[in-house]
């Protein structure tokens, strides 16, 4: 039963890519996707996708949440274009395993396409050919509390996507400065957060910054110029109407620690 559905979805592909051919006036399939030059523009979290024409989905499991990804792109040439949702894969990388989960949902160009399950993909193609700009949307089911991921799609480009807390101010404002002091020739980007509210800040070289926060405990982390796929943690802090300075530098048995996490 299983090989005669499978020669049915063979059969059916074949003759629904034919009609898209003959109607798209011979214009080809685009095989080479690296020519959408797709960029991620936003992530968000959503509780579901779908709407109501094409089923909805919700995460794999109450440990997981829906992260949707937009990507925005540019076609230069007509094309038929032909997306499956397990085209796209996130990748979570830490120091001790890999994790890799396939999209669960695209949205394009107007349309939901959903796979109903985990081992199941769901396939679109488009019936005449696309050309100018294009905007997709993309699900994935990923654990809670990871922030940031890297997103690899059919062209074998890699692009690294964060959550909103991973990349803007939420709700982290006070009256405690927290100053950072970077008195070296590259550029930091820091990342503190308390619970689950997060602010950036971006330091130059050889130069300080200033945020302010509200008492509470905090965890830090650093992104060096220098090493754009490191990821460096420095000391937890706790604010209780008093400000710190922070300083990034290596300093033999200095009263601040700063370790490589990634």
């Amino acid at each position: 039963m299983g090989s005669q559905n499978y020669r049915i979805f063979v059969i059916f592909s074949f003759i629904f890519y034919s009609i898209c051919y003959s109607q798209g006036k011979k214009a080809p399939f685009l095989l080479d996707f690296s020519l959408l030059n797709l960029k991620i523009t936003s992530s968000e979290i959503v509780d579901k996708v779908g709407d109501f024409n094409s089923g909805t989905r919700s995460a794999n499991s109450e440990k997981d949440r829906i992260v949707l990804v937009t990507m925005t792109g540019n076609v230069t040439k007509p094309y038929l274009i032909s997306l499956q949702t397990d085209d796209f894969t996130a990748i979570l990388e830490t120091d001790n395993f890999t994790i890799k989960r396939h999209s669960i949902a695209l949205y394009f160009p107007n349309l939901w396409t959903i796979s109903s399950d985990e081992n199941t993909a769901g396939l679109y193609a488009t019936a005449k050919p696309i050309t100018g700009p294009i905007s997709l949307k993309v699900a994935f089911s990923l654990p809670k509390g990871i922030n940031k991921f890297t997103i690899a799609f059919p062209s074998i480009i890699k692009q690294n996507a964060l959550l909103p807390e991973d990349s803007t101010s939420i709700d982290l404002n006070g009256s405690n400065e927290v100053r950072i002091k970077n008195p070296n020739d590259f550029s930091v980007k820091v990342k503190l957060r308390s619970g689950d509210k997060g602010k950036v800040i971006n330091v130059p070289a050889m130069e300080t910054k200033s945020v302010n926060a509200p008492n509470g405990n905090y965890d830090i982390y650093f992104e060096y110029s220098t090493d754009p796929e490191g990821l460096y943690q420095g000391d937890s802090f706790s604010l209780n109407n008093n400000g710190i300075e922070i300083q990034i530098v290596k300093v033999v048995n200095g009263n601040y620690g700063i370790r490589k996490i990634k």
